[in-house]
């Protein structure tokens, strides 16, 4: 799976800009509508976040996306053609934003995260152009995910030195990182440091209608026995969104609340 190239932009050549700062060319500080602020969980009931990626890649799905309640928290592509449009849309109906970075995914080369893609094997520099062109991509973001257009950056994420590093410069500019590798068949990302976390579940792989209502049960279970759980999808897709929107009409119903992702992440 490939992700679609981009349009090049100068690369900064003191680094990257402050994480979440709009590139040279985006409109305005006051452009960029404020962000509602996430629904308040009610004591005692477990919470559940969902991480929707992708978001900027197809119109019509992304939409869509953004029209489920706020309460999920969506991560805009930025291999999109105008992510800071989709970022703008996304803070404007109220969701929690986090950026897609594009790290080298376990199928590399046969998976590609793209031009911009972090490397195991890469020169430092180019890394670190690379990740400058990805967070001047767009602003307004709190956090940030490998999970990047159904890839999920595994080569890079096992590099531990280049990781750990990743996340210290994401963690020195008040971003929090959700790690796309679900925690129980990788027991490593339980090691992640504050201000990271690990999703529970993927629930559109495989993809399907059984598969999904299977893992957003699943979900809801280990919401249950933890008091909090953390689901992954996308990028959107009709089937998915159709699936979603079911089950988040019966959501309160059951006695759970939906929180943002970044809730659910142990702060630094």
């Amino acid at each position: 799976q490939a992700a679609a190239d981009a349009p090049a932009r100068p690369v900064a050549p003191t680094g990257a800009p402050p994480a979440g700062a709009p590139p040279a060319d985006a409109p305005p500080a006051a452009a960029i509508p404020p962000a509602a602020a996430p629904p308040r969980p009610s004591p005692g009931r477990p919470r559940i976040a969902l991480l929707l990626t992708g978001i900027g890649l197809d119109q019509q799905t992304s939409l869509r996306a953004i029209a489920l309640p706020a309460g999920i928290s969506l991560a805009v592509s930025p291999y999109a053609a105008d992510p800071a449009a989709a970022a703008a849309a996304v803070r404007a109906a109220g969701h929690e934003l986090l950026i897609e970075l594009p790290l080298e995914p376990a199928n590399f080369p046969l998976d590609d995260a793209g031009p911009h893609a972090l490397l195991t094997g890469a020169d430092p520099t180019e890394n670190e152009h690379n990740l400058a062109w990805v967070l001047a991509r767009f602003g307004g973001y709190t956090g940030a995910t490998g999970a990047l257009d159904g890839l999920r950056g595994e080569r890079f994420a096992a590099a531990a030195p280049l990781f750990a590093g990743l996340l210290a410069r994401l963690r020195a500019q008040n971003l929090f990182y959700i790690d796309p590798r679900p925690m129980i068949p990788h027991p490593d990302t339980a090691a992640l440091p504050d201000g990271a976390r690990a999703v529970d579940l993927v629930l559109d792989d495989p993809p399907g209608r059984g598969p999904i209502n299977d893992r957003l049960a699943e979900l809801e279970a280990r919401a249950r026995d933890r008091g909090g759980a953390l689901g992954l999808a996308g990028p959107p897709t009709p089937l998915l969104l159709d699936r979603l929107e079911a089950w988040l009409a019966g959501l309160n119903a059951r006695g759970l609340v939906l929180v943002p992702a970044g809730s659910l992440v142990p702060p630094p």
